[in-house]
């Protein structure tokens, strides 16, 4: 029983934590016009690409650096280069939620789910 209930625990902590791969986030509130999802690709720690869509069409696509200086475990930010556009992962027991936010627009979302690697 007590192997159970450790394989059980070590699945959800594996399950929440920012890994590499693709994540797709419903978007849930913001002012960016026509936007419903944001999916986010970690290639690296130190970067990813974030793209927003809206039926289909993609609306931005950006590619972020993560920021050593204003991060940790449950908040990490990325930048990108001309310092306009911000892109937050926020991590909890249940899983990631994205914000970007942008000179134009912020967006948010709900819960991301992981697509592909």
């Amino acid at each position: 029983m007590k192997s159970l209930v450790l394989m059980f625990a070590m699945t959800i902590a594996s399950s929440v934590s920012f890994a590499s791969g693709v994540y797709r986030c419903p978007v849930t509130s913001g002012d960016l016009k026509g936007a419903d999802t944001v999916t986010i690709v970690e290639d690296c720690r130190d970067s990813l690409t974030m793209k927003i869509t809206g039926q289909g069409e993609t609306l931005v696509t950006k590619v972020v650096k993560y920021d050593y200086q204003n991060s940790n475990e449950q908040l990490k930010m990325f930048k990108s280069d001309d310092r306009k556009t911000f892109v937050y992962v926020e991590t909890d027991h249940v899983g990631l939620k994205v914000q970007v936010s942008a000179l134009q627009y912020i967006v948010r979302t709900n819960y991301c789910q992981q697509v592909g690697w």
